[in-house]
């Protein structure tokens, strides 16, 4: 499975975010391709549900994206 994320940089802000909403406009099938199935798939499945490894790859990105704002200041 591949995770596709969107990130951001805000000149206003000087930050760098993950930019859901554009995620939604860019990946309307969803953000995680199957390679061998061929398919998108929507990360969140619903009732609290994710696909597999969503959440752990999520919280690798909010970790790096912390870290860039960290270096941006």
């Amino acid at each position: 499975m591949q995770h596709h994320y969107v990130i951001m940089f805000d000149d206003v802000t000087n930050e760098w975010i993950h930019d859901t909403e554009t995620e939604e406009d860019v990946f309307s099938d969803g953000t995680a391709y199957d390679p061998k199935m061929k398919v998108w798939e929507r990360a969140y499945q619903g009732d609290e549900m994710f696909i597999l490894n969503e959440e752990k790859t999520c919280a690798k990105v909010s970790l790096m994206i912390s870290q860039l704002n960290k270096e941006t200041r």
